[in-house]
């Protein structure tokens, strides 16, 4: 597992926690909380999809180096 996803793993436990504070325990929630829950994920996306294209392009580089080789 690369890091990149198991450190999106690791917002996983604290959204669940999140969750179940506002839904089961009726924790309040307004308009910046959700503000701010959006903005954490929005950044979490945009890290991933850097990370997922940093994994592709290494990938790729690594394949077309192995079989250059092979020539």
């Amino acid at each position: 597992m690369t890091l990149a996803k198991l450190g999106l793993v690791q917002y996983l436990n604290p959204t669940l926690q999140f969750l179940l504070a506002v839904v089961v325990f009726r924790e309040p929630f307004g308009l910046l909380h959700a503000v701010a829950f959006g903005l954490i994920w929005a950044a979490l996306a945009i890290y991933s999809a850097a990370a997922l294209r940093q994994d592709r392009a290494r990938r790729k580089n690594v394949t077309a180096l192995g079989t250059s080789g092979m020539h």
